[in-house]
């Protein structure tokens, strides 16, 4: 070994061994700084270690997606030559089930309760792969020979059914032969929106259900003897069937589907853990400011003694690279428990279980992000080292370099802060359907609220300085003083916590906005309860039937069901059905027909015609402004429609903005009167009731009289809504505990930062006389005010995004409640001042001297 290099091992271990000496006074401490990234991380590993399993489930399961090889679905009966094609390639080797699919009241005759449901009524082996879970077990069996049904658990768990009792669906009674836990390639969130209720198909009819105008799925399920005879399938059902009216899934387009919609899953979970990390990052980066800012004369030492630069700063990095690596194994440990808990939190949301393992790559993938941004961020405070001369040990007092804002290097660091996370948020959002700027909008939008916080900060205590409060009490004075005393982490605590009252705050306000959004639906004698799917030949007996109930009949509305043929002379036919652009052609659409403008409705451009003169080769028509976008089709565009075998061409006349907010009956297209009267049509009645146990009168008596009929009122509806946003917000709630707790981590890491400031002012107002009453005042008035202008700026900006979001994404009106956003500000405070004072307990409870002894051993 050369000298040079003996000599240059030396001085490495040496500097190895001189990180570790200097840090002994200081490890209880540099151990809560790597504590603000150990959650970040851990959510980083679970995340990816779930994205990992899931994938691989997905892959595994593919089959049981779908539940079948292939799916034929149509929205229309299968024509007899259809179905005389499904029969000979049954024959040939393969086997093929069907299936029903439309909504309908269901009715409990034990109690006499109902509820909208989705009905499927089934025959055959389906599924091929996967199971029903039911309760009994293969309860399923009984449904293919008798006149039995399957009830969705949640179902009946509403209504106190068993198993045994009796549900009446349509004008048939059915015993219920199980419960229906689990659904092959379904979530348990689906469920929410429409229950499930199966029955024989052999039933169907009898139910009287399946009238004019009814929407129903017609699905034929196929089970493929090979590979090879899957392909062969396939082209012999696109030469045959009409591609514009049928749709077919294979099970491999089914797993990716399923793939593109858990992205947008694991987007949401990785940005939010993300932002736990970046929190913790910004939490060690004030941190070690400030320990730093302590060790400046010991460094001056050191030079003097005859260290190099690079050795000086080699001993902090050493330090810092050690509190990174320790915070990433920490929190990649806990993130490997915490994949086994995430499918929990989930399960509502996955359509299949997940075979939780350990995933090697994932893990060291998120390991290697935190590690990586973490020091870039330890690094800041480390470069004023570089330029700490030995002539520091003889000064009394620290003068910060004019030439650190300067400092090329810090610039460069910054930079490469930037672009990593840049980088993280366009990886995460990036797809073939999402452009790649779109993942510059999460780096920009904690940008802005980071900024913000930070400058609300700056502003209170610049404001505080000039304006302080010279003839308050001592205690009011000194915890005041106390936010911008030297070595002060004011901004960044404000950061940490501000981040999480605002996270939490923003998710609140706008679940309250969408919620209370629809109750405003029940005032002003405003409708709340919508009857449709009505026959022509039932309409003056349902009128009759509300009228008996003392309800108002407040719209009675005609529907003619129709499709496109023709959209600006491009047929349907010859447009390509797969691609994601062009579904809006291929929709069957419920329209109407009126003279005038309802009140929901407001006109975007051109001109509304209510009335079509006679013998009009082309009539107006009115079309809703999103169906515009989807058509790719404005003002004066000419459309045809098939109206149930008859072609009739139109002239868009006008564009209409929609309130969808209120519960009445909306269209995305409206005819003028005079045009569609004589087409096959039935009837929405609108109306409204008093009280729920008015509506649940008519709707039993609907039941019993009319079981085609169904109804929607405001309960469903805000229940529904209620269960799904409640749903959604545990999974964001427990993402946003991360950050949260990530904060109130690096609030605890500043107060012990300051630890030692801060026993020396309790000392020397002990010693001059103050008692410990009077300390711990002190102490509470500052960590309030912090967490008070934490509260109040992070719940400001919550009820500001929760206003940008519910104007321009939901387009509803936004008046939140008072008493939430102090309640919301009280926790915070509240919060903030119990952690501040629990981790500074100890420094006045003893003598000066003591804890003077104490603290520099």
């Amino acid at each position: 070994m050369q000298p040079s290099t003996f000599s240059l091992f030396r001085q490495i271990l040496w500097t190895f061994a001189m990180a570790w000496r200097d840090s002994r006074t200081y490890r209880k401490r540099l151990g809560l700084f790597t504590t603000s990234i150990v959650l970040g991380t851990a959510a980083l590993v679970a995340i990816n270690s779930l994205k990992e399993n899931l994938t691989e489930s997905i892959h595994t399961e593919s089959k049981s997606l779908l539940g079948a090889d292939l799916l034929v679905e149509k929205s229309q009966p299968f024509t007899s030559d259809e179905r005389q094609l499904f029969d000979s390639l049954k024959s040939a080797g393969n086997d093929i089930s069907n299936q029903v699919d439309f909504s309908s009241m269901v009715l409990f005759p034990q109690n006499g309760k109902t509820r909208l449901a989705i009905i499927r009524a089934f025959e055959g082996n389906y599924p091929y792969y996967g199971e029903f879970k039911t309760e009994p077990e293969n309860s399923i069996q009984r449904l293919k020979h008798e006149q039995f049904a399957l009830v969705d658990e949640g179902l009946m768990t509403l209504f106190g059914a068993r198993v045994g009792d009796s549900i009446q669906v349509g004008a048939l009674r059915f015993g219920i032969a199980g419960k229906l836990e689990e659904i092959p390639g379904e979530s348990a969130f689906e469920t929410l929106i429409g229950p499930r209720v199966y029955i024989p198909l052999a039933y169907l009819q009898r139910t009287g259900l399946i009238q004019q105008g009814s929407r129903t799925k017609h699905k034929v399920y196929f089970q493929i003897k090979s590979s090879e005879a899957l392909v062969q399938v396939q082209e012999v059902l696109k030469g045959k069937l009409d591609l514009s009216l049928t749709k077919m899934v294979t099970a491999e387009e089914r797993q990716v589907a399923l793939g593109k919609a858990m992205e947008n899953l694991y987007r949401f979970l990785n940005l939010t853990g993300f932002m736990a990390l970046l929190l913790g990052s910004i939490g060690i980066a004030s941190a070690v400011n400030v320990y730093m800012k302590q060790k400046l004369e010991t460094v001056a030492v050191l030079r003097c003694l005859g260290s190099v630069s690079w050795q000086t700063v080699s001993i902090y990095l050493i330090q810092a690279m050690a509190m990174s690596l320790l915070g990433t194994l920490i929190g990649a440990v806990i993130g490997i428990g915490l994949q086994y808990v995430l499918p929990i939190i989930l399960v509502d949301f996955l359509p299949i279980s997940i075979d939780v393992h350990l995933s090697l790559s994932s893990i060291l993938q998120a390991a290697a992000v935190s590690l990586g941004i973490t020091l870039n961020f330890a690094l800041l405070p480390l470069l004023p080292v570089r330029r700490i001369s030995p002539l520091l040990a003889l000064r009394s007092a620290y003068e910060t370099d004019s030439r650190l804002a300067k400092d090329p290097l810090r610039w460069l660091i910054y930079v490469m802060i930037i672009i990593g996370v840049s980088i993280f948020s366009v990886v995460q959002i990036k797809s073939p359907d999402v452009s790649w700027w779109y993942g510059l909008l999460f780096p920009l939008g904690v940008g802005v609220v980071v900024l913000l916080l930070a400058a609300f900060a700056q502003l209170f205590i610049h404001l505080l300085r000039r304006f302080f409060p010279e003839r308050s009490s001592y205690v009011w004075r000194q915890g005041l003083a106390n936010l911008f005393r030297p070595n002060n982490q004011s901004v960044v605590l404000v950061l940490s916590v501000g981040l999480g009252a605002f996270f939490i705050s923003t998710l609140y306000f706008t679940q309250n906005a969408l919620l209370s959004q629809i109750a405003l639906s029940d005032k002003n004698g405003q409708p709340n309860l919508v009857l449709f799917d009505i026959q022509a030949d039932q309409k003056k007996e349902v009128e009759a039937l509300v009228a008996s109930e003392a309800m108002p009949i407040m719209q009675n509305i005609p529907i003619v069901t129709m499709r496109f043929s023709k959209v600006k002379n491009v047929q349907v036919a010859d447009l390509n059905r797969d691609s994601s652009g062009t579904q809006a052609y291929f929709w069957e659409y419920r329209t109407t027909y009126r003279d005038t403008l309802d009140e929901t409705e407001s006109i975007l451009a051109g001109k509304f015609h209510g009335r079509a003169s006679k013998n009009q080769e082309v009539v107006d028509v009115s079309l809703a402004e999103f169906l515009t976008k989807r058509l790719n089709v404005g003002v004066n565009d000419t459309l045809v429609f098939d109206v149930q075998g008859v072609p009739i061409t139109a002239l868009v006349s006008s564009i209409r903005k929609i309130n969808f907010t209120r519960i009445q009956p909306s269209f995305s297209i409206v005819f003028p009167t005079g045009v569609l009267e004589d087409a096959p049509q039935f009837f929405a009645l609108v109306t409204r009731a008093k009280s729920s146990a008015e509506s649940a009168r008519l709707q039993q008596k609907l039941v019993q009289a009319f079981p085609n009929v169904s109804a929607i009122d405001l309960e469903l509806i805000v229940t529904t809504l209620d269960d799904v946003l409640s749903k959604i917000s545990l999974v964001i709630r427990f993402m946003a505990l991360f950050s949260i707790a990530t904060g109130f981590t690096v609030l605890a890491g500043a107060v012990m930062t300051s630890r030692y400031q801060r026993v020396k002012e309790s000392v020397l107002l002990r010693s001059l006389g103050a008692m410990k009453r009077q300390v711990v005042q002190v102490m509470i008035v500052e960590y309030f005010f912090l967490g008070s202008l934490a509260a109040v700026v992070g719940v400001g900006l919550a009820l500001l995004s929760s206003w940008a979001l519910a104007h321009f994404f939901f387009s509803i009106d936004f008046s939140p409640s008072i008493w939430p956003i102090f309640l919301a500000i009280g926790l915070v405070v509240g919060t903030t001042v119990l952690i501040g004072v629990w981790v500074s307990r100890g420094i006045h409870a003893r003598s000066p001297l003591e804890v003077l002894r104490a603290e520099t051993l």
